[in-house]
């Protein structure tokens, strides 16, 4: 039976493997070293991160990471809680945004796009990194995990820049055997 897939009305598609993809972000040691966060009702969070990981969950313009946290810290003000381990699961909004080019010297190629993590939808109601879900390992309730997320969500939308690691130059010429995962 023939493999079969849609382009989603874009001129031109690569796809890698996720394997390879998020073997480039461990050896290339890019993930951020954790974050913290005063979030709601001043509710302080941090927690280290792992690397983080590409999921074959997204779709399209969606881009889903799973971020595995180590030592989350959760601070009521008369109450600290820690875990041991955590996970995250964030949606992150993509776009392919047109690379400033020096029309002169590249008047005979063809326009370069970037793909960029959208910063906002145009009408500032969808966030562009949303997280949803956490999971905390051992004996955490769901006013924990919500906290967790709702820090880590605010913490996102203001280092949106550290998702540039994941588009970094990855050698996209590997054939794809039919049943694998890819992005």
């Amino acid at each position: 039976m023939p493999l079969t897939t849609t382009a989603r009305g874009w001129d031109m598609v690569s796809s890698i493997h996720i394997d390879t993809l998020n073997e480039a972000i461990v050896i290339g040691q890019t993930t951020p070293d954790g974050f913290s966060q005063l979030g709601d009702d001043d509710v302080s969070v941090s927690a280290d991160f792992e690397p983080w990981q590409i999921s074959p969950d997204g779709d399209g313009k969606i881009l889903t990471l799973d971020m595995d946290l180590n030592d989350l810290t959760i601070d009521y003000g008369s109450k600290v809680k820690k875990f041991a381990k955590a996970t995250a699961r964030v949606d992150v909004r993509l776009d392919l945004l047109p690379l400033e080019q020096d029309t002169a010297k590249c008047a005979a190629m063809p326009k370069q796009t970037m793909l960029l993590v959208l910063d906002t939808d145009g009408d500032h109601k969808t966030l562009p990194a949303r997280v949803t879900g956490v999971e905390i390992t051992g004996g955490s309730g769901i006013m924990d995990e919500g906290y967790a997320g709702a820090a880590l969500q605010s913490w996102l939308q203001d280092n949106l820049v550290r998702f540039t690691h994941i588009f970094a130059a990855i050698t996209l010429y590997r054939t794809v055997e039919h049943g694998e995962d890819f992005a």
